[in-house]
């Protein structure tokens, strides 16, 4: 019995760094610094986007595979969803005018993770999944001598991350 539960533990840890593996490769080569600012949370009826302490927050669902719809949760308040396409017209109101929003809705979807965080304080982007999470840090710093992140392993000098049990 405990062999099997020993081989089980090594097959899912095996198979969770092989995951975090092709999530680092796929992310290294993206701009991931475009979610800086933002939580994004997946939901069961979409994805909620959060901008800096709920200045504004939206709610993305997709209409099908390539089309995604929007409302502003707040401030707006939107009672009717809108094309991705349409975000453009409010370049007026941050954090739309500054930031291709679009991108950031198309990237959460392309790195298959359930949720980003934004860690402003200490300059991180952390990026959560149900068997790991992983930190991305722009300056070259080790995380770990932080308190909040002594469990995580380096990948490399902008990479760590933590694998869940």
């Amino acid at each position: 019995m405990i062999a099997t539960t020993n081989s089980c533990r090594l097959k899912n840890n095996r198979d969770s760094k092989n995951k975090i593996n092709s999530f680092i490769k796929i992310a290294k080569n993206e701009p991931v610094e475009i979610f800086e600012g933002w939580n994004i949370w997946e939901r069961s009826d979409g994805f909620v986007f959060d901008f800096m302490e709920y200045k504004f927050r939206l709610l993305i669902v997709n209409k099908n595979k390539e089309d995604f719809l929007f409302k502003e949760i707040f401030p707006k308040q939107d009672s009717v969803f809108h094309s991705l396409l349409e975000i453009k017209s409010r370049t007026d109101h941050y954090p739309f005018r500054t930031t291709d929003f679009s991108d950031k809705v198309f990237l959460f979807k392309k790195l298959k993770v359930d949720q980003v965080n934004s860690i402003n304080e200490d300059s991180l982007i952390m990026f959560v999944n149900e068997g790991f999470s992983i930190i991305y840090t722009q300056k070259v710093t080790d995380v770990r001598e932080l308190n909040r992140y002594k469990g995580y392993s380096k990948y490399d000098c902008n990479w760590y991350y933590y694998l869940k049990k």
